[in-house]
């Protein structure tokens, strides 16, 4: 499979609570079609944080794949 780098963003914010979000998203072509693909970490001032993995591609007619891991940051 052919892959190529097409774009890339971030961003991080910490709420009330010191709960912090940080979202990131690239996306690559991948033998000719534009893949997305989103992750999601929230994390929790103790230490246990949600991490949420989406990958699109516009032209399957597939939902996306969501994977959710809870877990400390120790315990990896």
């Amino acid at each position: 499979s052919r892959s190529s780098f097409v774009s890339s963003s971030s961003s991080s914010r910490t709420g009330p609570g010191g709960i912090s979000r940080s979202t990131s998203t690239s996306t690559r072509i991948v033998n000719g079609r534009r893949v997305t693909v989103t992750e999601e970490v929230v994390t929790q001032p103790d230490g246990k944080f949600a991490r949420a993995n989406a990958q699109r591609n516009p032209l399957q007619r597939k939902n996306d794949f969501i994977l959710q891991v809870y877990c400390k940051s120790g315990d990896i």
